[in-house]
């Protein structure tokens, strides 16, 4: 059942003028986090018609940290745990504006996110991406660009996650979030709206990122075992057709080789990559990794 928080403030969820947005915020198990990233669309210069809050199941109470929200903050709670996607895809269904933004539980939005972005689809586009920077670390990620094509993310999703999504909502009710994906299923989505039509980008850091989140991805794929890479890699099967032979089986072997260097059981992965991506593109990417090793010691 959908319901709302206490109301704490008066500001109107319909204040601003231009097109009704609605923000989706899942969650799970992360409720520390949860209330700063409902303040950081609190206090956009470009206020939403609703946030969203989708709780996938978690095993710890979330609503007493919604506790004085605005009445337009509407907390969901799945019956059960089907992941991010699902959350998702549960989010988009209950909005009920023209236009639907995504924002991780952990991560904080700028306060003019909202703002570039429904500009940025102002130009006939029918989503939009954008540049990020770490919420505890310097550093920013930003491509220069101002569209998205299929040609740019054939070689990977370099541009953001979830979070630096804004998209009409019609579309999203069209092209889901895939949830039989654990792993990649931004760039899944990205792959599939870039059909429709070219990604606007803004090139500028619209969101923070919290570091230790993308720390534990790291730390698991170090860790991963060749059940678990396959698993990863089961967006490049989806999309083998799409990618091209070459590069679907160069792009194989780097999931299947990733982390190579610090593993103990080297030749495991070496033959399970040769089996299934073959000897050219396991070759390729392991010259590549050697070249770039040797580039890094060099400097």
């Amino acid at each position: 059942m959908v319901s709302s928080v206490a109301v704490r403030s008066s500001r109107s969820a319909d204040a601003g003028k231009g097109p009704s947005v609605s923000v989706v915020i899942p969650t799970y198990n992360r409720p520390q986090f949860l209330r700063e990233a409902v303040e950081s669309v609190l206090a956009q210069t470009l206020s939403p018609r609703e946030i969203i809050v989708v709780d996938d199941c978690s095993p710890v109470e979330v609503t007493p940290h919604l506790a004085g929200m605005p009445s337009w903050v509407i907390y969901y709670r799945l019956s059960k745990n089907r992941g991010v996607s699902a959350a998702r895809n549960k989010g988009v269904e209950l909005a009920t504006s023209d236009f639907v933004a995504f924002l991780d539980d952990d991560d904080v939005w700028e306060t003019n996110y909202l703002e570039f972005q429904v500009a940025a689809l102002a130009k006939g586009a029918e989503a939009a991406l954008c540049g990020f920077s770490f919420m505890d670390l310097d550093g920013v990620n930003v491509v220069n660009a101002t569209r998205v094509s299929q040609n740019d993310l054939r070689w990977g999703n370099k541009y953001c996650g979830a979070t630096g999504l804004f998209a009409r909502r019609d579309v999203l009710l069209q092209e889901r979030w895939d949830e039989t994906l654990r792993y990649s299923e931004d760039w899944d989505l990205f792959i599939r709206l870039s059909k429709r039509c070219d990604l606007a980008y803004s090139a500028r850091p619209l969101f923070r990122r919290r570091f230790g989140n993308h720390e534990s991805l790291v730390l698991a794929g170090r860790h991963a075992d060749i059940d678990a890479l396959e698993r990863r890699a089961l967006v490049l099967c989806k999309h083998r057709e799409w990618l091209g032979e070459f590069n679907y089986r160069y792009r194989l072997a780097s999931y299947l080789l990733t982390y190579i260097g610090a593993r103990e059981q080297k030749m495991l992965f070496f033959k399970h990559a040769i089996r299934r991506a073959g000897i050219v593109a396991t070759a390729s990417v392991i010259f590549k990794k050697f070249a770039s090793r040797l580039m890094w010691r060099r400097t």
